[in-house]
């Protein structure tokens, strides 16, 4: 059950590697591309918060549908505006009530029931009119446009005697208003003696003949643009023929417009700017009439026109900043991996191997300056050659080289590839001036530097070498040890190869230790951390942790490198010692030797100096 509880464990830690106490490799390069990364898609953010908040982005959705429910359009002088007039032939507008006369209604026609039997009742409520320029333009929206109207020969609707106007559905509908305005020729009154005496029938119809009728009524614009206002009014001119001779039916229909604004920035929460604007005329001719001139409808039309306007909100502009990262993090990674791989796998190979042909520092010049001119004082320095101490040390080594005399060209070859009975014969034949000591320790100075500066041999590639690298064709030069080099990573990573050397570790333990001390190696304890692991100090049973040594510099490294070199020296019969020291540098080997040769001549132990110098 425990373990079964274990795997249920939905929040478990992945178990991973590090490198250099990180998780994963880092570059400048990677770092520059995830800055501009992050650059554009917050730019991205910015600009849509700043069309957010101007309003200047959005979505329409058009439709045109029949009404549901019957509409109720009240109308007002802030919101409907209707004047007219007869027109001359010439254009010029006229009020004469000895030739026309003008009558404005609202009608409502309604469907009732009377006992249990429906019928149709009308209601006529009479609309005042009045010369335009007795009331001026109350639609401030519109007086600009109208301004140039001859507002002493115009009829208005007069707003300040008008109580209700409103429109509502249309014919096919129960409730059913419009606005009725009926145009006929001046006809005497004999009823009533205060009436307008007419003009004779001869006159008016020479006055009517080829007349224009002028309508100007407020209609409106879509702007969809225009966030606050998105309906827009202005004025539409209706412009007909008009003449005694016939009658004319005019219907002027009024379509409904809605505009839904989308106004949360997190929710639907939406606007409603409805209004009814101008959209055609339908005309009837009639040659039956002999009084009437023209009729003139206004009423609803069977459509509404709807816009609805989208927004977008908080969260669409998250989740287009989220799909535009998907896409740039695709761009992004073709561009970068490859860099960025060949980067990390410059790094751990840097760490790994030293390469040939990588410029060294001048410490290692130094050493060799330092050994040129130990040879030049050996050579110089003919008596030692014959001197019979000078023979018995050579006969007491087994692997020392005879020099014949005059055969200076070959001196440096031999340095380099001389074993220890050359140094000690070096180290005789050099003198015990104090100027040697010090040449001889500044030597050592010198090539422990450049033995322990890990910096020296590096690989290194400029960015221009990583496009070089990466493409295809043969590698030359440093770009072959780069490939080399990532092919002997490559392996040595595979599971298989560490496997391997994990048994190769078995089988050295097989060989070198018997069965029993095996069987003792089983035992041994974990390392043991005290309660201040600050301050632990290692013995003899702790040293086989790694983990548990404390970090040291490159400087103590370095001296603890020469007083270890110095004990080992001292005991040159341990073969395994012989061979650690000729895996060193040959140069820190020569004057190690030379000064180990010269303390035993001496018999007097020379304190070592600090070897590394800033």
């Amino acid at each position: 059950m425990k373990k079964l509880g274990r795997k249920l464990d939905f929040f478990q830690s992945p178990v991973e590697l590090m490198i250099h106490k990180k998780k994963s490799h880092q570059s400048l390069f990677g770092t520059s591309m995830t800055i501009l990364m992050f650059t554009c898609v917050l730019m991205y953010i910015i600009n849509k918060f700043v069309q957010l908040g101007q309003r200047k982005e959005f979505q329409t959705l058009y439709s045109e549908v029949y009404y549901e429910e019957i509409p109720v359009f009240p109308l007002y002088s802030k919101n409907f505006t209707l004047q007219f007039a007869f027109q001359t032939e010439n254009q010029k507008n006229y009020i004469d009530e000895t030739i026309y006369q003008v009558n404005a209604v609202m009608v409502n026609r309604a469907q009732v029931i009377n006992d249990q039997k429906p019928s149709v009742s009308s209601t006529r409520t009479k609309i005042p009119l009045s010369k335009c320029a007795k009331i001026g333009i109350p639609y401030e929206d519109l007086e600009d446009q109208l301004d140039d109207v001859d507002s002493e020969n115009t009829y208005c609707l007069d707003w300040n005697n008008i109580s209700n106007l409103s429109l509502i559905g249309t014919p096919e509908q129960e409730n059913y208003t419009y606005i009725y305005i009926s145009f006929q020729q001046c006809v005497n009154d004999t009823q009533n003696i205060n009436s307008t005496v007419c003009k004779s029938k001869e006159e008016i119809q020479q006055k009517l003949h080829r007349n224009y009728i002028l309508f100007q009524l407020s209609s409106y614009n879509i702007d969809l643009r225009n966030y606050l206002k998105p309906n827009v009014p202005k004025v539409e001119e209706i412009q007909t023929t008009i003449s005694s001779q016939v009658m004319k039916d005019i219907t002027l229909f009024m379509q409904p417009i809605t505009t839904l604004t989308e106004e949360g920035l997190l929710n639907e929460l939406v606007r409603r700017d409805s209004t009814i604007r101008y959209l055609k005329t339908q005309e009837v001719i009639d040659f039956n009439s002999e009084e009437a001139l023209a009729s003139v409808l206004i009423r609803l039309a069977n459509t509404e026109n709807i816009s609805y306007r989208i927004y977008p909100k908080l969260q669409d502009i998250l989740a287009q900043a989220g799909g535009l990262w998907e896409v740039l993090m695709l761009v992004f990674t073709i561009l970068v991996k490859p860099i960025q791989s060949l980067s990390y796998k410059l790094d751990v190979i840097n760490n790994l191997f030293n390469f040939e042909g990588q410029k060294l520092s001048n410490d290692e010049d130094g050493s060799k300056q330092i050994l040129k001119r130990l040879t030049i004082i050996q050579d110089g320095v003919q008596t030692h050659e014959n001197d019979p101490s000078n023979m018995i040390n050579q006969q007491k080594s087994k692997t020392s080289i005879r020099f014949p005399r005059g055969r200076l060209t070959h001196k440096t070859t031999k340095l380099e590839n001389g074993n220890f009975g050359w140094a000690e014969k070096s180290s005789q034949i050099v003198t015990n001036s104090p100027e040697n000591d010090k040449l001889i320790q500044k030597g050592i100075r010198y090539a422990l530097r450049k033995l322990f500066n890990i910096a020296t041999l590096k690989l290194r590639l400029s960015p221009l070498d990583y496009i070089k690298y990466l493409k295809c064709g043969k590698k030359v030069g440093k770009f072959k040890q780069l490939h080399y080099s990532i092919n002997k990573l490559e392996k040595c990573l595979d599971i298989l190869f560490i496997i391997d050397k994990l048994q190769e570790i078995d089988k050295l333990k097989m060989i070198l230790l018997s069965k029993q001390q095996v069987q003792l190696f089983d035992f041994l304890p974990k390392p043991l951390i005290s309660l201040n692991p600050s301050n632990l100090q290692y013995n003899e049973s702790q040293m086989y942790s790694s983990l548990l040594q404390p970090y040291k510099s490159q400087k103590q490294k370095a001296q603890e490198a020469q007083l270890v070199l110095d004990e080992l020296l001292e005991n040159l019969d341990d073969p395994i010692t012989i061979k650690l020291i000729s895996l060193m540098d040959p140069n820190i080997f020569k004057l190690l030797q030379i000064q180990f040769d010269l303390k035993k001549r001496k018999a007097s132990k020379i304190t070592t100096p600090e070897i590394l110098e800033q």
